[in-house]
């Protein structure tokens, strides 16, 4: 028996080391002894941070700040927020009260205005009417834009009242006319300096 066993081992050791690839055969490795291949484990996930991924987070302040949208955007909004402080003294020459911060009207004025400046800043994609389908003039485009955010700000002007001599009426359009002029500036602006159109999408 025990004869038996020291014959048998060698050819069974030979089998196992040929099956397992860990020493020399006729059959490369991965390859069964009767010729199948053997099927390989899954590999290990690459690692998704290569060095170009790595280079573009460190430079992603960067380009967040030279982006043509970026600088629309800062442009847009920095103009939207000096119109709003020019309206406040604009207003203020007839009721003194609203220059107060304390005066909702304060917050509700510089806000309508900084408000103008983040839509055309995010108008600025749209070269073409979107349903009409004519082309967009920076400083007509803004202008639209300007008139229409400051509809609820103009509304809400004549529910109070009017600084003699104007009437409630004056004060709405006066309003309006006021929306669409600042747009019109902040969109000419904010154009020459990040551009309109597909530079402002991303890649």
């Amino acid at each position: 028996m025990r004869a038996w066993c020291m014959s048998a081992m060698p050819g069974a050791l030979i089998r196992l080391s040929g099956f397992l690839c860990i020493a020399p055969s006729a059959a490369p490795c991965g390859t069964l002894p009767s010729g199948r291949v053997r099927p390989r484990l899954p590999q290990a996930r690459e690692q998704e941070y290569t060095p170009s991924t790595c280079q573009h987070i460190e430079t992603g302040k960067h380009v967040m700040t030279t982006h043509p949208a970026a600088k629309r955007f800062v442009t847009a909004l920095g103009l939207g927020t000096l119109s709003g402080l020019l309206c406040l003294f604009l207003a203020a020459q007839g009721q003194p009260e609203l220059a107060t911060p304390g005066n909702p009207i304060f917050w509700a004025i510089l806000t309508d205005r900084m408000l103008i400046g983040m839509v055309v800043a995010l108008a600025g994609a749209f070269t073409r009417h979107p349903i009409l389908g004519f082309s967009y003039r920076p400083w007509l485009r803004g202008a639209c834009m300007g008139t229409v955010v400051s509809l609820p700000l103009a509304a809400g002007a004549m529910s109070g009242p009017a600084p003699q001599p104007f009437s409630l009426w004056t004060l709405f359009f006066a309003t309006l006319i006021a929306g669409g002029v600042y747009g019109a500036i902040i969109d000419w602006v904010a154009t020459q300096v990040g551009g309109e159109g597909r530079s402002l999408l991303p890649p």
